[in-house]
């Protein structure tokens, strides 16, 4: 197991480490980058929409990513 989801395989992106490119393990992949983000879009109006405006910045990396020290790259 590689570690990626279906959808991630088929589009050939991962999601790796910011710093060092290695797999980010579950604490940083799924609770930081998913349980994290979906209390804070609970709690914060708009925070998605904030999140998603982030890929824009020069290190395309959302909020989501910064909180975990993460990114995704072409697998």
């Amino acid at each position: 197991m590689e570690g990626q989801t279906i959808g991630k395989k088929m589009l050939g992106i991962r999601i790796v480490n910011y710093h060092d490119g290695d797999n980010p393990g579950f604490v940083q992949a799924v609770l930081l980058r998913s349980c994290v983000t979906f209390l804070l879009a609970n709690f914060i109006p708009f925070f998605s929409m904030i999140d998603a405006c982030f890929i824009f910045t020069d290190e395309r990396r959302c909020v989501h990513d910064l909180l975990a020290n993460t990114t995704v790259i072409a697998d």
